[in-house]
């Protein structure tokens, strides 16, 4: 089971405006309503992939009533608290002349300590062992900034795992305490490490920080340039699609949402960051909060790479074995088929380690054993090839230099 918490939920009024211009008449030209907030976009993005959930939070008034009438016909339950005062509206404007989006967000009302207490009893009504709760977004005014913080804990006790998107000072004392997953962006992981980073190799350094110090998921949002996805012994890059763009709103929330799919239904750590790299982009291409056509997700995965050979060897292994560690136990007995007595394999992606190693008479076996293969000879000739447009150039260059060499494999080094 997984269950959204949104303490701050909002009615999402989009507007697409173009030419928009301040202190000038600006005339609509097209408007949406949605149920929005955090968590609540979570959980929509969660019945798009076919996976359920509960949303729950404070809502009150008309617009609450709205919200909940939304998800309840959406086919998602809901057990929020309830409260005398309006839940508040956000004013989203799209301006497609100036390839703008402007959010105006109300602050909403301060609650008592009794409801969220309600708020937290309600949530782990529907909760068992190792669930996930998703905290993520902001809380009320006048709230405790340890609030998270504090839920985390109570949520460990009941054997549940907190993934957790919040900002400011949420986060810094949410993290603190430990949930099984965050997602910063790198302005969050910036303040959260009380430094800056010079570039996407510090972000991820700082990122398994975290993990050494007990957090077993970090995920950095990138915005337009993608995402990283950290966790003990792996390390992701996602680079981000170039897709049309009508609504940022969500698209942080839509890779939360597929973290815990990815989770809930068993997927590989490789295919759920390659699906949330995918649903995210295909958010960003929708009006309003809306969650994206399953097709327009499958469409982009398509065009998804995987950013480096050892990733593609990462996914490869989970693929055929699903999971490394049996990959490798089957990278060590084709060894021992082979005559490769003098060779160790640790991990498939040729990474240092003390227990990866071999020779070059071993590594010659492996290499006549591979050309026996038509499909490995055909690879291993091919100079260039295009894919999806793109053109990617063999740099083998012993090929070229060396009359005779049929293929070799060379390191970064």
């Amino acid at each position: 089971m997984i269950v959204t918490i949104t303490l701050t939920p909002a009615l999402d009024k989009t507007v697409t405006l173009p030419g928009f211009a301040v202190d000038k008449v600006n005339r609509v030209q097209s408007m949406r309503l949605d149920a929005g907030g955090k968590g609540i976009n979570v959980s929509k993005v969660l019945k798009a992939l076919g996976t359920d959930s509960v949303a729950c939070g404070i809502l009150g008034g008309g617009t609450g009533r709205f919200i909940q009438n939304s998800l309840t016909e959406a086919g998602i339950a809901c057990d929020f608290a309830q409260v005398p005062q309006d839940t508040r509206t956000n004013l989203k404007v799209i301006d497609p002349v100036n390839h703008t989006n402007t959010d105006i967000n109300e602050a909403g009302a301060p609650v008592s300590e009794e409801t969220l207490e309600e708020v937290f009893a309600r949530a782990a009504a529907h909760l068992h062992k190792d669930d996930i709760v998703v905290l993520a977004g902001k809380a009320p005014q006048g709230t405790a900034d340890t609030i998270f913080a504090d839920w985390t804990k109570r949520f460990r006790e009941l054997g549940v795992k907190v993934y957790m998107d919040a900002d400011a000072a949420l986060l810094i004392a949410g993290a603190a305490a430990k949930p099984a997953l965050i997602k910063p962006n790198d302005e969050e992981l910036s303040r959260l490490m009380g430094r800056k980073f010079a570039g996407i190799d510090e972000m991820a350094a700082a990122a398994r920080e975290l993990v050494a110090g007990g957090i077993e998921t970090v995920v950095v949002s990138l915005g337009g340039d993608g995402a990283l996805f950290v966790r003990k012994d792996q390390t992701l890059r996602g680079k981000g699609l170039k897709v049309p763009v009508l609504s940022t709103v969500g698209a942080g929330d839509s890779m939360m949402a597929t973290l815990c799919h990815g989770v809930e239904t068993g997927m590989s750590f490789i295919d759920t960051c390659r699906l949330a790299m995918a649903v995210s982009a295909a958010t960003v291409m929708c009006s309003g909060t809306q969650a994206a056509s399953m097709d327009t997700v499958r469409e982009l995965l398509l065009g998804l790479l995987l950013a480096s050979g050892n990733d593609a060897a990462l996914a490869l292994a989970e693929h055929a074995a699903g999971s490394e560690r049996a990959f490798v136990r089957l990278m060590n007995r084709k060894a021992a088929e082979l005559g490769m007595d003098d060779t160790s394999f640790a991990n498939p992606h040729g990474l240092d380690d003390k227990q990866h190693y071999s020779t070059a008479r071993d590594m010659a076996v492996l290499m006549l054993h591979c050309m026996e293969k038509p499909a490995f000879r055909e690879l291993c000739g091919t100079r260039s090839a295009t894919i999806n447009g793109e053109t990617y150039v063999n740099h083998n260059k012993l090929l070229d230099r060396c009359s005779g060499c049929v293929a070799g494999k060379t390191g970064y080094t």
